[in-house]
């Protein structure tokens, strides 16, 4: 850079630009990690408009004579992240990457854009003092800084990850109009309000078979949507849920324990190829090992990974394969299901385990992140496949471990894994906030404890609730936090609107300078929505004040001059998919609430669904039926909505509003199915004619047929890792619609074979 270019820029630096520009003009708006051009008037339509921003009345263009005429300058010694910054301005200008310049080999033919650090280029050095990054209240290292005047631009900011969110800031100011590519002379600042923001990766079925490909555009979503935390469950355990096996996921190969290995099985109907499969597969992140590129390739996009590796709740592989480790009964008999705390196999398995995870992926990519779970652990049914219907209690009941409370346990369980992560140089160590509230431990002994064994400022809790939030997250006990929404978890049901629990989370969080947001959940792409909201209100919270406010600008960035038709078709897919929690009344249609059998009447329906649902419909207690065909109605108002809107836009915006079709489709098929099985059962027992009987065995045909092209829509339209396990609750459905079609065609007596149920043996009081 030229001494005569910073003469310049430090002339202006400091003056008001006049906000005159009104003329129409295109705003980069985010869609699903890529940048859309959209046409606006008079305001930058984005979900990340700058807080400070101050436009002047020239233009500066970045093609002269047809032909690229701006070089982007990077320091000597930059980074990944700040190279692929570079290539977001790039991109934005359409401009070659071969335009990306060292500092050191500058071309004073070409006007520049220089991505400027503390490391360099020099022009850092000089203009921050006159800007507005040494007076940044809150997360310095993120904020930045555009200034645009005369021919050149400057994006500056402290750290590599701040000029990745000044790259995406300047392509949302880049402006398109034939073939002129230009940006108004302009000086923007902006920071976040939250630390860190971003979103868990549970292990379930759909992320565990994801192609690295795919795992890197989910990454690059996340990056564009400004989020710098990506969280992926390494191992997990839950119960008995399909088929009698408990499910079990390990994401990564431990070498030193090679039996830690989870193969999956999924049963399901594909209607494109109309026949059942049987599928069978060890996940894929663990038989190619792709945590560590996973890595890798995040920290490029400015994002860190952090493994999420979960006991002493949620956990049977480990301690069935080593029953040494496992919690006893009185007896002495391994429970498979918790840790006997008091055997020091315990904790060398676990430290063989956490050493490897840190030794081969995190430490020598310079990752000091890891979360240890610690959640949920209290009795639970299914744990064990031999007594499938018995509730186990993870706590050990050996002489040694009964000399302790189990919260004492788990306080000194906690503490001890959390001290061999920081011996290993893991200085950021996450767990759930809910067992130590549940066990009267969140109080200020838990801080002193912390304190006394050098790990207060080591140890996050993540505060999670997923209906409303809590009054607090106890500011006062001088913990690290984070507040942990939901922004979708159970694609393989019906989607439930996540919007006010995020909301309400980051408010909180806001309010109480919790460092963090993360939502819990799993990726899937129809939580677009979620993840917008997450990461827009998370960056700036003032801004956003309510979900309505955010759904509005969402439905003006994906339907275009059209957004007040498409808000509508949102507004009524907001009245069915509405909740209060993890799932909505739309879900207890599905098997998968009724598979953790928890109380006698959920084990109940687990072993006759869907008859026992079906059965209790046909009751139609507080005309639940009535209130099923409202839904459907509504339902169908939502499809009529997207299918009209599903050309003339761009591809993205066309897959985007696919997902929300399918979705529909996929409700509106399993209320349909549901009405017309239960009117064909009630006129069946009230003695209809053969002709009625016909009549209603029809429709229950032609729902199955509609439940199956919906089963078809989404082999077609999601990605492939997630098509097995959707398929596979609605195969459920299908085969019983069959049946029971069969049924009525064949054998139509008031005692339906396939509506009997049969009665469980209950083994817990």
């Amino acid at each position: 850079m030229s001494s005569h270019w910073v003469s310049r820029m430090e002339e202006r630096v400091g003056t008001s630009l006049a906000p005159s520009f009104t003329v129409p003009y295109l705003s980069g708006i985010l869609l699903a990690g890529a940048v859309i051009s959209q046409e606006k008037e008079t305001q930058v339509h984005q979900f990340f408009k700058p807080r400070n921003i101050e436009l002047g009345r020239r233009r500066i263009t970045f093609f002269r004579s047809g032909k690229p005429a701006y070089k982007v300058v990077v320091a000597d010694s930059a980074s990944q992240t700040i190279y692929e910054a570079a290539k977001i301005v790039c991109q934005a200008i359409n401009h070659p990457e071969e335009r990306i310049m060292d500092e050191s080999r500058g071309d004073d033919r070409f006007h520049g854009i220089y991505l400027c650090t503390p490391d360099g280029p020099s022009a850092f050095a000089k203009m921050v003092g006159a800007g507005k990054l040494p007076g940044t209240p809150v997360n310095r290292d993120q904020a930045f800084e555009i200034v645009v005047t005369g021919h050149d631009v400057v994006i500056m900011g402290y750290t590599p990850q701040a000029l990745m969110y000044g790259a995406r800031a300047f392509a949302d100011l880049v402006q398109v109009e034939g073939n002129a590519v230009w940006i108004p002379e302009v000086k923007v600042y902006d920071h976040p309000d939250m630390t860190y923001r971003g979103i868990y990766v549970e292990c379930r079925w759909g992320p565990d078979s994801m192609t690295l490909d795919q795992l890197k555009d989910a990454i690059d979503e996340l990056s564009a949507m400004r989020m710098n935390i990506m969280s992926i469950g390494l191992y997990n355990n839950w119960p008995i849920q399909y088929d009698g096996i408990v499910s079990e996921w390990m994401m990564v190969p431990i070498k030193t324990h090679p039996e830690l290995k989870t193969t999956k099985l999924v049963n399901y109907y594909s209607p494109s190829q109309k026949k059942d499969i049987r599928l069978e597969y060890v996940p894929r992140i663990y038989e190619e090992d792709l945590f560590g590129k996973i890595i890798q390739y995040a920290k490029s996009k400015g994002i860190i990974v952090r493994p999420h590796f979960n006991t002493p709740g949620h956990n049977t592989l480990i301690p069935r394969q080593y029953p040494e480790t496992s919690a006893k009964f009185p007896d002495g008999r391994p429970k498979n299901y918790g840790f006997c705390m008091s055997n020091p196999a315990t904790f060398r398995v676990m430290f063989d385990i956490l050493d490897e995870i840190c030794d081969r992926y995190l430490l020598p990519n310079q990752i000091d992140w890891f979360h240890i779970g610690m959640d949920e652990v209290y009795p639970l049914v299914g744990m064990n496949p031999e007594t499938p219907l018995l509730r186990i209690d993870p706590w050990c009941e050996c002489p040694e471990c009964s000399k302790t409370s189990p919260e004492d346990r788990f306080v000194n369980y906690a503490v001890c894994l959390a001290k061999h992560l920081r011996d290993k140089g893991i200085n950021n160590i996450g767990m759930w906030h809910d067992h130590f509230a549940r066990g009267g431990k969140m109080n200020e002994e838990l801080t002193r404890r912390f304190e006394q064994e050098g790990l207060r400022d080591s140890v996050i809790l993540h505060w999670w609730c997923y209906s409303d939030f809590f009054d607090t997250t106890k500011p006062e006990m001088g913990l690290r936090r984070w507040v942990v929404p939901m922004t979708g978890y159970f694609y393989w049901i019906n989607y439930t609107d996540h919007s006010h629990n995020i909301f309400w989370a980051i408010d909180k969080g806001v309010e109480e300078s919790a460092e963090g947001v993360e939502s819990y959940g799993v990726w899937h792409p129809s939580f677009h929505q979620h993840y917008i909201m997450l990461a827009a209100k998370s960056w700036n919270s003032d801004r956003w004040q309510s979900p309505a406010q955010l759904r509005e600008m969402y439905a003006r960035a994906l339907f275009d001059c059209r957004w007040k038709q498409g808000l509508r078709g949102l507004g009524y897919f907001d009245n069915v998919t509405g909740g209060g929690g993890m799932i909505n009344y739309l879900s207890r249609l599905f098997a998968y609430p009724y598979l953790y059998a928890n109380s006698k009447e959920d084990a109940y329906i687990r072993e006759n669904y869907p008859q026992a649902i079906l059965e209790q419909l046909v009751q139609n207690p507080m005309n639940v039926l009535g209130f099923l065909g409202q839904t459907l109605r509504e339902t169908q108002k939502a499809i009529s909505i997207f299918e009209s809107m599903t050309d003339c836009l761009t591809t993205e915006q066309e897959r985007i509003i696919r997902l929300y079709l399918v979705e529909c489709q996929r409700i509106a098929s399993v209320l349909d199915l549901f009405l017309k099985m239960a009117n064909a059962v009630k006129h069946v027992r009230a003695g209809a004619d053969s002709g009625k009987v016909q009549e209603v065995a029809d429709e229950v045909e032609h729902a199955t047929e509609r439940l199956e092209s919906a089963m078809l829509a989404i082999e077609q339209t999601w990605d492939s890792p997630f098509v097995p396990q959707a398929l596979r609750e609605l195969t459920l459905m299908r085969r019983f619609a069959v049946e029971l079609g069969k049924e009525l065609r064949t054998n139509p007596c008031s005692d339906l074979r396939v509506m009997q149920c049969k009665e469980i043996q209950w083994m817990n009081d």
